[in-house]
């Protein structure tokens, strides 16, 4: 069963529930995977068989700052952090992995990235895909703000509500620049960092890779700075 929604219908509050109700439903019973995928102007709603012994959640993201797998990460906060480090175009929850089923006077986005925070809470809940020749959509940028809200109401810290949050965050894997307080996200930016400085060893990326990087986040981020 496949459904195609509107921006207005996956972002609207009290949506979730007369659109897709029936489909999580399906999925328990059929044991099955609920998935959300942005396609163009539309998200399509589906429910697709897991694999057997299979567990977890996929997410897919477009534009990923290159760095090694976060959500294989010891670190709780680095898996949290990560669907920041690009754009969320695809999510896919096992029945399983389906912590939170309240849909009333909830929005479709806000059901699908709440319960990719909560998953993404419990170590190797989830596998993270990448792809680079999707077509520029809004749909991705408002999800990944439903996203950080989601964060916010698990993690409470003062940094996550600061302007331009996910610009910040993706020069942060790079040099420290945010201030976290609470004590998971700390543990969890370091260790994005580690990552990073850990892939532009010896058989890396290069030095000038390196410096054509950093000048087009430098770019992204003066902005946001400008008086």
């Amino acid at each position: 069963m496949l459904r195609r929604i509107s921006d207005n219908e996956l972002f609207e509050t009290g949506k979730a529930e007369g659109l897709i109700l029936g489909l999580i439903r399906d999925c328990f019973e059929k044991k099955a995977a609920l998935k959300m995928e942005i396609v163009g102007g539309l998200a399509e709603i589906s429910i697709s068989e897991s694999e057997p012994g299979t567990s977890r959640i996929i997410v897919t993201l477009q534009g990923l700052t290159k760095t090694p797998d976060p959500f294989s990460s010891a670190a709780i906060g680095a898996r949290l952090m990560a669907p920041l480090l690009g754009e969320i175009v695809q999510i896919s929850l096992p029945y399983s992995q389906i912590h939170f089923t309240r849909c009333h006077g909830q929005s479709i986005a806000d059901f699908f990235v709440r319960n990719l925070a909560l998953g993404l809470c419990r170590p190797e809940a989830a596998d993270l895909k990448t792809t680079t020749n999707r077509e520029v959509s809004t749909f991705a940028s408002k999800l990944g703000e439903r996203y950080l809200q989601a964060l916010m109401s698990l993690i409470d810290d003062e940094a996550l509500s600061t302007r331009a949050f996910t610009d910040k965050l993706q020069m942060d894997s790079h040099f420290k620049i945010i201030s976290f307080q609470s004590a998971i996200l700390q543990s969890g930016a370091r260790d994005l960092r580690q990552q990073y400085i850990a892939q532009q060893l010896p058989g890396g990326a290069t030095a000038e890779d390196m410096k054509d990087q950093f000048t087009e986040i430098r770019a992204r981020m003066i902005q946001h700075f400008e008086a």
